[in-house]
Protein backbone atom coordinates (compact mmCIF):
# COMPACT_ATOMS: atom_id res chain seq x y z
CA UNK A 1 0.00 0.00 0.00
CA UNK A 2 1.11 3.49 -0.81
CA UNK A 3 2.11 5.78 2.08
CA UNK A 4 0.93 9.38 2.14
CA UNK A 5 3.62 12.03 1.86
CA UNK A 6 2.58 13.51 5.21
CA UNK A 7 1.51 10.91 7.77
CA UNK A 8 -2.08 11.33 8.90
CA UNK A 9 -0.87 11.57 12.49
CA UNK A 10 0.76 14.92 11.74
CA UNK A 11 -2.42 16.21 10.09
CA UNK A 12 -4.61 15.22 13.05
CA UNK A 13 -4.92 16.94 16.38
CA UNK A 14 -4.58 14.05 18.83
CA UNK A 15 -5.99 14.64 22.32
CA UNK A 16 -3.79 14.15 25.37
CA UNK A 17 -3.45 10.63 26.78
CA UNK A 18 -6.09 10.18 29.48
CA UNK A 19 -5.40 6.50 30.17
CA UNK A 20 -5.37 3.17 28.41
CA UNK A 21 -8.61 1.67 29.70
CA UNK A 22 -11.21 3.64 27.65
CA UNK A 23 -12.87 5.03 30.82
CA UNK A 24 -11.92 8.59 29.89
CA UNK A 25 -11.87 8.37 26.11
CA UNK A 26 -9.87 6.81 23.30
CA UNK A 27 -6.45 5.59 24.45
CA UNK A 28 -3.75 7.58 22.66
CA UNK A 29 -1.75 4.48 21.61
CA UNK A 30 -4.84 2.86 20.08
CA UNK A 31 -5.61 6.08 18.20
CA UNK A 32 -2.00 6.38 17.01
CA UNK A 33 -2.16 2.85 15.55
CA UNK A 34 -5.50 3.61 13.89
CA UNK A 35 -4.12 6.77 12.30
CA UNK A 36 -1.07 4.85 11.11
CA UNK A 37 -3.32 2.24 9.46
CA UNK A 38 -5.45 4.94 7.82
CA UNK A 39 -2.31 6.68 6.58
CA UNK A 40 -1.15 3.45 4.92
CA UNK A 41 -4.48 2.87 3.17
CA UNK A 42 -4.40 3.60 -0.57
CA UNK A 43 -7.96 4.67 -1.35
CA UNK A 44 -7.22 5.12 -5.07
CA UNK A 45 -5.94 1.55 -5.44
CA UNK A 46 -8.97 0.26 -3.55
CA UNK A 47 -11.32 2.25 -5.81
CA UNK A 48 -9.62 0.80 -8.90
CA UNK A 49 -10.08 -2.68 -7.44
CA UNK A 50 -13.80 -2.02 -6.97
CA UNK A 51 -14.06 -0.55 -10.47
CA UNK A 52 -12.60 -3.78 -11.90
CA UNK A 53 -15.43 -5.85 -10.41
CA UNK A 54 -18.49 -6.67 -12.50
CA UNK A 55 -21.18 -5.10 -10.32
CA UNK A 56 -24.83 -5.40 -11.19
CA UNK A 57 -28.24 -4.36 -9.97
CA UNK A 58 -31.05 -6.86 -10.31
CA UNK A 59 -34.77 -6.49 -9.75
CA UNK A 60 -36.43 -9.29 -7.75
CA UNK A 61 -40.09 -9.03 -6.73
CA UNK A 62 -39.89 -5.23 -6.95
CA UNK A 63 -36.76 -5.05 -4.81
CA UNK A 64 -33.52 -3.73 -6.32
CA UNK A 65 -30.52 -5.84 -5.33
CA UNK A 66 -26.80 -5.20 -5.77
CA UNK A 67 -24.41 -8.03 -6.54
CA UNK A 68 -20.94 -8.77 -7.80
CA UNK A 69 -20.63 -11.38 -10.55
CA UNK A 70 -17.20 -12.93 -11.19
CA UNK A 71 -16.94 -15.50 -13.99
CA UNK A 72 -14.91 -18.60 -13.35
CA UNK A 73 -11.99 -19.41 -15.61
CA UNK A 74 -11.97 -23.14 -16.05
CA UNK A 75 -13.52 -25.86 -18.17
CA UNK A 76 -16.87 -25.90 -16.31
CA UNK A 77 -16.98 -23.47 -13.36
CA UNK A 78 -19.50 -24.29 -10.66
CA UNK A 79 -21.79 -21.49 -9.44
CA UNK A 80 -20.99 -20.31 -5.92
CA UNK A 81 -23.09 -17.88 -3.89
CA UNK A 82 -21.06 -16.04 -1.25
CA UNK A 83 -23.21 -14.22 1.27
CA UNK A 84 -22.20 -12.11 4.22
CA UNK A 85 -23.79 -11.08 7.47
CA UNK A 86 -24.45 -7.75 9.06
CA UNK A 87 -22.51 -5.46 9.33
CA UNK A 88 -20.21 -6.96 6.70
CA UNK A 89 -20.13 -6.67 2.93
CA UNK A 90 -18.96 -8.51 -0.16
CA UNK A 91 -15.60 -6.79 0.41
CA UNK A 92 -14.82 -9.54 2.95
CA UNK A 93 -14.31 -11.93 0.03
CA UNK A 94 -12.06 -9.83 -2.20
CA UNK A 95 -8.88 -11.60 -1.09
CA UNK A 96 -10.20 -15.04 -2.10
CA UNK A 97 -12.17 -14.04 -5.20
CA UNK A 98 -9.31 -14.59 -7.67
CA UNK A 99 -8.45 -17.92 -6.04
CA UNK A 100 -12.03 -19.14 -6.43
CA UNK A 101 -12.58 -17.87 -9.96
CA UNK A 102 -9.19 -18.60 -11.49
CA UNK A 103 -7.43 -21.36 -9.54
CA UNK A 104 -5.26 -22.19 -12.57
CA UNK A 105 -3.46 -18.83 -12.26
CA UNK A 106 -2.59 -19.67 -8.66
CA UNK A 107 -1.10 -23.14 -9.17
CA UNK A 108 -4.30 -25.13 -8.65
CA UNK A 109 -6.44 -27.18 -11.01
CA UNK A 110 -8.50 -24.97 -13.39
CA UNK A 111 -11.28 -27.57 -13.13
CA UNK A 112 -11.85 -26.35 -9.56
CA UNK A 113 -13.02 -22.90 -10.74
CA UNK A 114 -16.22 -21.24 -9.54
CA UNK A 115 -18.39 -18.52 -11.01
CA UNK A 116 -19.03 -16.37 -7.95
CA UNK A 117 -22.10 -14.31 -7.11
CA UNK A 118 -21.79 -11.99 -4.09
CA UNK A 119 -24.98 -10.10 -3.20
CA UNK A 120 -25.01 -7.13 -0.85
CA UNK A 121 -27.44 -7.01 2.05
CA UNK A 122 -30.38 -4.79 1.09
CA UNK A 123 -29.93 -1.27 2.42
CA UNK A 124 -26.14 -1.51 2.82
CA UNK A 125 -23.26 -0.56 0.54
CA UNK A 126 -24.50 -0.24 -3.02
CA UNK A 127 -27.79 -2.03 -2.37
CA UNK A 128 -31.11 -0.21 -2.28
CA UNK A 129 -33.10 -0.16 0.95
CA UNK A 130 -35.78 -2.75 1.41
CA UNK A 131 -39.12 -1.47 0.30
CA UNK A 132 -41.97 -1.56 2.76
CA UNK A 133 -44.34 -4.50 2.66
CA UNK A 134 -47.75 -3.70 1.17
Amino acid sequence: MKRRERPLERETQVPPDLGSDWNRGVPREWLRELLEDWGAFDADAFQHRLDDLHQLRAELDGQTLHLVHARGRGPDPLPLLLTHGWPGSFLEYLKVLALLCDPGSHGADPADAFTVIMPSLPGFGSAARLRRAD
